[in-house]
């Protein structure tokens, strides 16, 4: 019997062995294919950051390669905005040489164009009017120039305005050219003037002398 005890004991021990053999053995499995699960997921999220560094790096190629300067409002709530180095140095200054804010684009502004650009803003905001104005804004010089400046607006699902982004491009030469052609309109409509009191002048002497001839003879 002690015989018999020891073999069933034998095979008890047999079966836990093997019974580890397969925990250990399901455990490895587990362990490589999660491993392996791992190792895909961060295959694919370095595929997508690298996919996104690019997307940033041609994004700001784009944005270096462009004439506009770049602005963004995040939160229209909030008194802090975003210039692209571009903005900055469309009025003459520096990256590190002024703070983007609205209050500072405000004084900006020149003072005849704040209630215009104000007026603007709050119809675009609540009457979706699209904002696209020429304003005249302050460089560091302190030279006023002209700038058309775009911009859109991102919405909440009750469409309330939340964040704005949008553009400035410098167009004084084609306003100087608009005031050159202008002056030159007004020239030439001076001259026109002149011209035709000139003939009537011309044709009322030419009357004259007809009377008097007509009167001598």
């Amino acid at each position: 019997s002690v015989d018999i005890g020891g073999k069933g004991y034998a095979a008890k021990i047999a079966r836990i062995d093997h019974a580890e053999i397969i925990c250990i053995f399901i455990g490895f499995i587990i362990s490589v294919l999660t491993g392996y699960i791992i190792y895909k997921k961060n295959i694919r999220i370095m595929v997508i950051t690298d996919s996104l560094e690019k997307s940033e790096k041609r994004f700001a190629l784009v944005i270096e390669g462009m004439n506009d300067g770049i602005w963004d409002w995040p939160d229209i709530t909030k008194d802090e905005e975003y210039w692209s180095p571009q903005f900055k140095k469309l009025l003459g200054y520096a990256e590190d040489e002024i703070k983007a804010s609205y209050t500072a684009f405000q004084a900006l502004l020149h003072p005849d164009d704040i209630e215009k650009v104000k007026a603007l803003a709050q119809e675009h905001f609540e009457k979706n009017v699209p904002f696209n104005i020429e304003c005249r804004l302050r460089k560091k010089d302190g030279e006023y120039c002209w700038f058309r400046s775009k911009a859109t607006t991102v919405r909440d699902e009750n469409n309330k305005p939340i964040r704005m982004v949008g553009s400035i491009r410098d167009i004084s030469q084609r306003k100087d050219g608009e005031l050159k052609l202008r002056d030159y309109a007004e020239e030439m409509e001076s001259k026109s003037h002149e011209l035709a009191i000139a003939k009537e002048q011309a044709e009322q002497a030419n009357r004259m002398k007809s009377d008097f001839l007509a009167n001598m003879s």
